[in-house]
């Protein structure tokens, strides 16, 4: 702290007068005034303007700011003149830089008499005679300053200003704190909208390889009129690929329907699928129109498909090859104008061969397919999806936002998520929901090392297993035609077929 004069010294030694009692009593009292207002969690920048308001006309200063610093830029987070003056321009930075440089608070009585400062531009330019100055500090970090300045040589700041003065910095600095934290999150929040933007298709977020070579094909296939069969492990968004084939197709406008043939009792199916008219059956009180016709001119969606019972597969096969379709209890047909995209997690191909899904239905649905990779297969994209996640839960439940913790980020990126994004979504939404700290970590989100996929296989036999899960993918995107695989793949067409029945030997 600078030194005062010895006449200054001997006036604060001896015992305050009423007055200065007084003004004390009052400035704690508003001190605790403004406590209050802070546990309120009101508006930040009117506690800021508040606090710079309680201080001046306590210290009665002419000029009064509240600075932060965020890296060597210094931002000015509330500011008072009693003239038309304005407040940064009143600024000393000699002594700003004396506070920031040794984080103590200051104060200087009488610039003209102090040798240090005397030749200073800056006091010099806003013609100050005394000034105040402390460090806002919150556990040991430096947020910024508190900085007042007189220009009139009858009032001078003293020992009990700065009291006041360090008392409001106090309160200032864990203001100055939650701002600074809301805006690092704010913009880390639209740092992370404008990253999703670019890695978004559609509703479907994703960066890595294996996705941008899907969201090419489902651009590609939308534009036609073929029936796509979507696979891949439940959990892995096959609905809102779906979606995204009707809303980049030129049946955009007309409806979107979507059926679960695994949720619905089979006994209901054909009404559900294909509609009854009233009569048809005890408690058919009404005609029920049925998701064919209710998705004329649009696309239906069937998931799940190959849970369908085989009765329905042949009445399925006729109105798409007739392109009309017959109430249940009815002789009547209606024409159909429907685009019809099917997704299972079964392997439709021996469903075929067991004789639990036609063949014929089979190569009708899959006129084109998309295989969905898993989510453990997909890199980098479970992290952008788990901070999504936190945006969208943190924003419907009304909670503060938090960032993965580097742990947590590890450990995701080498779980199995055998759940897939559902699985990611419940484990995100708990965590939130139940964390207290200032990150979610890998214990909110329940991971472990012991779950992680860590086992080292021979490398014969993992070679192997790939080259079995890469002849699988490849024969899905060729309809399970072995020979146009083989082509693709530059092997004999025995090798598929060597492949296929090692495997299924081995199971």
């Amino acid at each position: 702290m600078a030194t005062l004069s010895s006449q200054h010294t001997e006036r604060l030694s001896a015992e305050p007068t009423p007055a200065e009692h007084e003004r004390e009593l009052m400035a704690y009292e508003r001190i605790a005034r403004f406590s209050e207002l802070l546990a309120e969690q009101g508006h930040a920048e009117e506690l800021f303007e508040v606090l710079v308001q309680e201080l001046s006309e306590l210290t009665r200063a002419d000029h009064a700011l509240i600075i932060s610093l965020q890296g060597e830029q210094r931002v000015v987070r509330a500011a008072l003149s009693r003239g038309d003056e304005d407040p940064s321009s009143q600024l000393s930075d000699t002594v700003a830089r004396q506070v920031i440089e040794h984080r103590k608070p200051v104060v200087l009585d009488d610039l003209e008499a102090d040798e240090r400062f005397n030749a200073s531009e800056s006091i010099e330019r806003a013609g100050l005679n005394s000034v105040m100055c402390a460090p806002l500090m919150f556990k040991r970090e430096l947020l910024g300053i508190i900085y007042v300045g007189s220009t009139s040589p009858l009032r001078s700041f003293g020992h009990r200003c700065l009291r006041m003065l360090e008392s409001f910095s106090a309160q200032a600095a864990i203001l100055l704190k939650g701002t600074l934290q809301r805006e690092a999150l704010q913009s880390d929040n639209q740092r992370l909208r404008d990253e999703l933007e670019v890695r978004r298709f559609g509703a479907i977020i994703g960066s890595s390889p294996v996705m941008s070579g899907l969201f090419e094909r489902v651009e590609r296939v939308a534009a036609t009129p073929v029936s796509v069969l979507i696979l891949g492990e439940t959990g892995t968004g096959k609905e809102l690929i779906a979606r995204e084939l009707h809303a980049r197709s030129d049946r955009a406008s007309g409806p979107f329907v979507a059926i679960n043939c695994g949720a619905i009792p089979h006994e209901l199916i054909e009404t559900e699928l294909f509609g009854h008219v009233k009569g048809a059956f005890t408690h058919a009180h009404q005609d029920k129109l049925g998701s064919l016709r209710s998705a004329d001119r649009g696309t239906l969606f069937l998931d799940e498909l190959g849970e369908m019972p085989l009765m329905l597969q042949v009445k399925l096969l006729r109105v798409l090859q007739e392109r009309e379709v017959t109430p249940v209890g009815s002789h009547k047909t209606h024409p159909l104008d429907v685009r019809l995209i099917c997704a299972t997690q079964v392997n439709l191909l021996e469903a075929c061969e067991q004789g639990t899904f036609r063949e014929d239905l089979y190569y009708r649905v899959s006129s084109f397919t998309l295989t969905l990779p898993p989510l453990r297969a997909r890199g980098d994209d479970v992290i952008l999806i788990a901070r999504y996640l936190v945006q969208r839960f943190a924003e419907r439940y009304e909670l503060e936002p938090k960032e993965l913790s580097e742990e947590a980020c590890a450990l995701m990126k080498r779980y199995p998520w055998p759940g897939n994004i559902r699985e990611l979504e419940n484990r995100v939404m708990q965590a939130l929901i139940l964390s207290s700290g200032e990150q979610l970590t890998a214990q909110d989100l329940q991971l472990s090392a012991h779950d992680m996929i860590r086992e080292l296989k021979p490398l014969a036999e993992a070679k192997e297993a790939f080259t079995h899960d890469y002849i699988e993918y490849a024969l899905s995107l060729h309809h399970g035609n072995r020979t146009r695989t083989a082509a693709a793949l530059q092997v004999d067409p025995r090798t598929i077929f060597r492949s296929l029945v090692h495997t299924r030997s081995k199971a």
